[in-house]
C-alpha cells in the first residue's frame, strides 16, 4: 500500500506537470466556450496552406531533420564502436569531449561557427545541430554494445574478420538502439527553433513560436502547434515495437558480460587516434576556442558579469532545483518502470519520452494555457512554473538513467530485505537508494545540464525578473556587442562543464578510497 501510494503520487505529479498541459492545449484548440468549434482552426490552416507557406516549412523541417539525423548517427555510431570495441586509448576522455556540445544550448555553438565562418541557413543549421546531437547515438551505441554477448562475436571470428563481424553480427544486434537514437535526433531537430532562427532557416516549429511571441496570439499558436504533437507519436510507436522485439534478441543484463572482446588496432592505432583527435577538436574544442578568441580581454568578461551576473546565479539555482526535482521524480518513476508491477508504468515510460521529443515551444504553450489563470497565478508568476517545465520536458532523461541502473541490482537483495521484515520504504531508503547512488548522481548531473541549457521553455514561461543566462544571451544576440556575447557564451559553457568535472573528480576519489 505504501509503495503504490508513493509511486502513484509521483506519477500524478508528472501527469500534472507534463501530460495535462498537452491535453489542455489540444482541447482548447478544438473547443470554444465549451462547444466543439473548428472555425478558427480551419481559417488558420487554410491561410498557411493556401499560400504554400506550410509546405515550404514542412519541407525545410524534413530536410534539416533528415540530414542532421544521418550525419549524427553515422559519426555517433562509428565513434561508439571505436570507443567500446577497440583498444584505443583515452576513450573516456574522448567520450566526454564529444558530449560537450550537448551540455550547452545549440545556439551557442551556432554563435561560435558564425563568428568563424559567417555560415548561415541550411548548411549552418546542419553543422551546428549535428555536432550538438552526436552524443545521443554515441551514448546509445555504447550502451547497447555493452549488452552484446561476446560469445556470438567470438564464434564469428573463427571464420571472419572483425570488419565482417561488426557488419554482420554486432551492428544488426544493436540496430534497435541505433534506430531509436535516429528517431530521437530527428524529433529533437524538428522541434529546434533557436538555431534555425539565429541562422535564418525557416522551419515549421518557428511558425507557432512566432505566432505566440510576435502577436501573443495564443489561439493561433496553439493550433499551429498541433502538428508538432503528432511527430513524437512516431517515436512512441517505434519504441514500443522495439521494446517488444528486444525480448527475442541476444541481449542480456548489463552486468552479465565483463570480459569484452576488443579489436586490436596495432599499427592502425596512431592513425585512428589522430582521426578521433581531429574530429573531437573540430566538433567540441574549436567552437570553444573561437568564443575565447572573440571574447578577447578580461574586461569583456567583467562587463559580461556586470550585464548578466544575476541571470547566471538564477540559472544555477533553477538548474539545481530542477535537477533535484527531476532526480526525485526520476527515481520513483524509474523504479516503477523497472519493476513493471504497476499497470500504469507505460505512462511514466512512454509519456516522458513523448514529452522529451515534443518541441519545447509546444510544452510551453500548454503550460501557459493551463497555469495562466487567477486560481494558479501564484505558481505562474513565480519560478515554480520554470521548474514544472523542466520536470515535464526532461523527466525521460532521469527516468531512463535510474531505471537502467536499477536493472543491474539483483532482485535477491530486495527479496532478502522483504524476508527479514523490512517494509518497502525502509528497503528503498537503506538498500535500493544506496546501491543505485551512482546512477542517481549521474541522473542529477544530467538533470542539471538539461535544465541549465534549456532555452525555449524558459524563454516562453519565465515571469518578469526570472530570466536565465541562456535566455539573456539569446535576447542580446540581436543587438549586443560580439565580444560581450562571446564572453557570456564562455561563462555559460563554464557553468555547465565545471560542476560536471568536479563531480567526476569526486567520484574518482570516492572509488579510489573504496578500493
Amino acid at each position: 500500500m505504501q509503495r503504490r501510494l508513493i509511486l502513484y503520487s509521483f506519477l500524478a505529479l508528472f501527469f500534472i506537470a507534463g501530460i495535462l498541459p498537452v491535453l489542455s492545449l489540444i482541447t482548447s484548440s478544438l473547443f470554444k466556450d465549451g462547444v466543439f468549434d473548428l472555425s478558427q482552426f480551419e481559417a488558420i490552416y487554410k491561410n498557411i496552406f493556401l499560400h504554400g507557406t506550410a509546405f515550404s516549412l514542412l519541407k525545410n523541417t524534413f530536410l534539416l531533420s533528415s540530414s542532421v539525423t544521418v550525419i549524427s548517427v553515422i559519426i555517433g555510431v562509428t565513434m561508439g564502436i571505436i570507443f567500446e570495441k577497440t583498444d584505443s586509448c583515452c576513450s573516456k576522455l574522448f567520450i566526454f569531449i564529444f558530449a560537450m556540445p550537448l551540455f550547452v544550448p545549440p545556439y551557442i555553438t551556432a554563435v561560435s561557427w558564425h563568428m568563424l565562418t559567417g555560415i548561415n541557413g541550411f548548411a549552418g543549421s546542419i553543422l551546428v545541430l549535428s555536432s550538438s546531437y552526436i552524443a545521443i547515438p554515441l551514448f546509445i551505441t555504447i550502451f547497447f554494445l555493452k549488452s552484446v554477448d561476446p560469445a556470438l562475436e567470438q564464434a564469428a571470428l573463427v571464420s571472419s574478420s572483425w570488419f565482417r563481424v561488426i557488419a554482420k553480427i554486432t551492428l544488426p544486434l544493436i540496430m534497435p538502439g541505433v534506430a531509436a537514437s535516429a528517431v530521437i535526433v530527428f524529433l529533437l531537430t524538428s522541434g529546434e527553433i533557436t538555431v534555425p532562427s539565429f541562422l535564418g532557416y525557416n522551419v515549421f516549429a518557428l511558425e507557432s513560436f512566432t505566432a505566440f511571441t510576435a502577436s501573443y496570439d495564443f489561439k493561433a499558436a496553439t493550433i499551429l502547434a498541433l502538428p508538432l504533437i503528432g511527430f513524437p507519436f512516431i517515436l512512441f510507436l517505434l519504441e514500443f515495437y522495439l521494446y517488444k522485439n528486444l525480448k527475442s534478441t541476444a541481449f542480456k543484463n548489463l552486468t552479465a558480460f565483463k570480459n569484452k572482446l576488443k579489436i586490436k588496432l596495432k599499427k592502425n592505432k596512431i592513425l585512428l587516434l589522430s582521426s578521433v583527435v581531429s574530429a573531437g577538436f573540430t566538433i567540441a574544442v574549436l567552437p570553444v576556442l573561437i568564443l575565447i578568441i572573440n571574447a578577447k580581454t578580461l574586461s569583456n568578461y567583467k562587463a559580461a558579469f556586470t550585464l548578466a551576473g544575476n541571470t547566471l546565479l538564477r540559472s544555477i539555482f533553477y538548474s539545481i532545483a530542477g535537477a533535484t526535482m527531476l532526480t526525485v521524480t526520476g527515481f520513483f518513476l524509474g523504479y516503477m518502470v523497472n519493476s513493471k508491477k504497476e499497470k500504469l508504468w507505460p505512462i511514466a515510460d512512454f509519456g516522458s519520452l513523448f514529452l522529451f521529443t515534443l518541441p519545447g515551444s509546444v510544452t510551453a504553450i500548454g503550460l501557459i494555457g493551463l497555469w495562466n489563470r487567477p486560481e494558479t497565478l501564484f505558481i505562474y508568476s513565480s519560478f515554480l512554473i520554470i521548474i514544472i517545465g523542466y520536470t515535464a520536458k526532461y523527466s525521460a532523461v532521469t527516468i531512463r538513467i535510474i531505471s537502467a541502473w536499477l536493472s543491474t541490482i539483483s532482485s535477491t537483495v530486495n527479496d532478502a530485505a522483504k524476508l527479514s521484515g523490512a517494509g518497502w520504504i525502509r528497503t528503498i531508503t537503506f538498500i535500493t537508494a544506496p546501491l543505485s547512488a551512482k546512477g542517481i548522481a549521474v541522473a542529477w548531473i544530467a538533470g542539471y545540464l538539461f535544465s541549465l541549457r534549456d532555452t525555449t521553455i524558459t524563454m516562453m514561461v519565465y515571469p518578469p525578473g526570472h530570466d536565465t543566462l541562456p535566455v539573456r544571451i539569446l535576447t542580446l544576440m540581436a543587438n549586443g556587442q560580439p565580444e560581450i556575447i562571446a564572453a557570456l557564451c564562455i561563462i555559460m559553457i563554464a557553468a555547465a562543464t565545471i560542476p560536471v568535472f568536479m563531480l567526476w573528480i569526486i567520484f574518482k576519489l570516492i572509488q579510489k578510497e573504496k578500493l
